[in-house]
């Protein structure tokens, strides 16, 4: 599973830093989880932000082939190690959007070697821990990653049904 997260994030990196390195306004989003589909999540972490109970708050986006994407707004207890979905709104290639979760579901605890726990560790260690290399891609705002890693993810779900 890591050697498939290594290629799809070589994958979806290619081309793009050499473009974006030359872009003035480029940013970091960060690539938190790839599936065997090729689904990728995506954060970004401009949108990490500190509650009053000590906890964090934050947007990551699920993506999927067509341009579907599930915006995630997601509360982690970083002490806790635990994690609930605040909302979710479905993103659909026409533009229209599918209300999802609308008030937040229940607090799920964090096991060793779960995509929660990495999701977790990152959130949690930023802004002085950040992923690397493979776990970094760089577009000019958080629609336009969405977007090309969609297409991206199309693109290699095609190539595996040939």
């Amino acid at each position: 599973m890591r050697k498939r997260s290594i290629a799809l994030g070589l994958a979806l990196g290619a081309g793009l830093y050499s473009w974006s390195t030359a872009a003035a306004l480029a940013a970091d989003f960060y690539i938190l989880n790839v599936t065997n589909e090729n689904n990728v999540s995506l954060l970004d972490p401009t949108t990490i932000v500190s509650t009053q109970a000590g906890n964090k708050v934050f947007h990551f986006a699920e993506i999927g082939e067509f341009d579907l994407w599930v915006d995630n707004k997601v509360e982690v207890d970083c002490a806790g190690k635990r994690l609930r979905k605040l909302s979710a709104v479905s993103h659909l290639a026409g533009g229209s959007t599918v209300p999802g979760l609308s008030s937040p579901g229940p607090w799920g605890k964090l096991e060793t070697g779960t995509v929660g726990l990495k999701i977790h560790d990152v959130v949690c260690q930023w802004p002085n821990s950040k992923p690397a290399e493979n776990s970094v891609y760089v577009a000019t705002d958080f629609k336009s990653a969405v977007s090309r890693i969609s297409n991206r993810v199309y693109e290699l779900n095609q190539q595996k049904k040939k």
